[in-house]
């Protein structure tokens, strides 16, 4: 009895992790909300938004502007009320890393429009990257449910063996925290040097002391939403090409090989779940190309889901494959007893 209630404990807060953490941003409560938001009209004045913060530590600051069909000029000020850098922009998103106490300012050219400024790290509780990792950790803890109550699932672990689960695991750790920040802000950064960007900052991952993230002095203003596409492009590429190799040659190489070859490419596919979160409030990635392009309604939703539907596919070859060597594998026990 004791056994069901703590199942049911586990089934209650996975499930409800997995549905508070969807849940956009915009709708939680003030004071739930990781970021800092910023919002406000503007009809061809000069608008300044004071970054939050006295501190010299630069944060993460995401400018959105909406509703305007003309060109606005955003630039930079510090504490002192010098112009350190300025930027033309379309209706769209600009994400920099700004100092806490300097200030952005917003010059409409004669068009209405509106801005949504969003200060602070996305790892925090309810940033979009603490987001997925948290729905990762509740679907992993359902699944793990699932696996320990089937004898199918269990005897399939048995014959993968403890000893590739744990470097198996291990590689998606590494993978998770090392190989996609790299893959991901390298998709930002060849791109937006490809476009003529010039890159000011890369931090590639979470170990080189701040948020991973590619800072840029200056770039056209037609290229920032393919730069911004190209983040979560890029590792679909990589993930494509890596499972494509492991199903070529997944019969010729050794286990390990293969781990290394599937496990960083279902790591990278897993993380374009991201992109959901993005269909809501974000200004960013795919999200942001969309916009650019001038995309509505299903065709707007369907674009920026497309890296999520590769994934599926690519998930679907993965199990498909795997379930296809567990049954060989059977197969040779059955006629080879021991």
């Amino acid at each position: 009895m004791a056994r069901k209630i703590v199942l049911a404990v586990l089934v209650c807060v996975f499930v409800g992790g997995i549905v508070v953490f969807s849940f956009p941003q915009r709708y939680l409560p003030e004071r739930l909300m990781s970021q800092a938001i910023i919002e406000g009209d503007f009809s061809g004045e000069r608008v300044k938004i004071a970054i939050p913060g006295s501190k010299a530590d630069s944060v993460r600051v995401s400018l959105r502007i909406s509703g305007i069909a003309g060109t606005c000029i955003v630039s930079h000020e510090n504490a002192q009320g010098d112009i350190l850098w300025v930027y033309s922009m379309r209706a769209g998103t600009l994400t920099n890393s700004l100092p806490g106490g300097h200030t952005l300012v917003v010059e409409s050219r004669g068009a209405d429009g509106n801005y949504r400024v969003t200060v602070g790290s996305q790892w925090g509780l309810f940033g979009s990257s603490m987001r997925l990792v948290i729905v990762a950790s509740c679907l992993g803890g359902l699944a793990g449910l699932g696996a320990m109550r089937s004898r199918k699932v269990a005897n399939i672990a048995r014959r993968i063996g403890v000893q590739r689960i744990c470097f198996g695991g291990a590689v998606a750790v590494v993978s998770g925290l090392v190989l996609y920040p790299i893959v991901h802000e390298f998709g930002h950064y060849i791109v937006g040097i490809m476009l003529g960007g010039e890159a000011s900052e890369v931090v590639w991952t979470v170990f080189s002391g701040g948020e991973p993230h590619v800072s840029f002095s200056s770039m056209p203003e037609w290229a920032g939403p393919w730069m911004s596409a190209a983040g979560p492009i890029l590792p679909t590429l990589v993930a494509v090409v890596l499972i494509a190799i492991w199903l070529m040659f997944s019969k010729r190489i050794p286990w390990y090989l293969g781990v290394c070859l599937v496990v960083p490419a279902v790591v990278f596919l897993f993380s374009n779940v991201g992109c959901v979160f993005e269909l809501f409030d974000s200004g960013a990635h795919m999200n942001r190309l969309s916009s650019h392009l001038g995309l509505r309604g299903v065709v707007r939703v369907l674009f920026e889901l497309l890296p999520l539907f590769v994934s599926l596919v690519m998930f679907g070859l993965v199990g498909w494959r795997i379930s296809g060597m567990t049954k060989s594998d059977a197969c040779e026990g059955e006629q080879n007893p021991a």
